[in-house]
C-alpha cells in the first residue's frame, strides 16, 4: 500500500516548488528584482515601498537575497506552512 506524504512533507514540497518559481535564475536565492518580477507576473501589483519592506522582513541576514530557509521562514510567519 502506498502512503500519502504527510501534511508537513507536502507543505515542504509545495514551498520548495514555490521557491523555484521566484528564483528565476535558479541560483538558490531570490533577489529583490526576482521577487518584484514574480509578484507582478502573478498579478500582485505592490508598490516599491511594499516590496522593500517585504524583502527586508524576509532577508534576515541582510545579504540582499532571500535563501530557501529564509523563504520558508517567511512562509511560516504568514501561515503558509503549518
Amino acid at each position: 500500500m502506498t502512503r500519502l506524504p504527510s501534511k508537513s512533507k507536502q507543505s515542504e514540497d509545495e514551498d520548495s516548488f514555490m521557491f523555484t518559481i521566484f528564483d528565476k535564475d535558479q541560483n538558490g536565492y531570490i533577489t529583490k528584482e526576482e521577487l518584484k518580477s514574480t509578484m507582478r507576473s502573478l498579478g500582485l501589483n505592490i508598490t516599491d515601498q511594499e516590496l522593500t519592506k517585504m524583502f527586508a522582513e524576509a532577508d534576515k541576514n541582510k545579504d540582499h537575497r532571500i535563501s530557501k530557509s529564509e523563504f520558508k521562514e517567511i512562509c511560516k510567519r504568514f501561515g503558509r506552512i503549518k
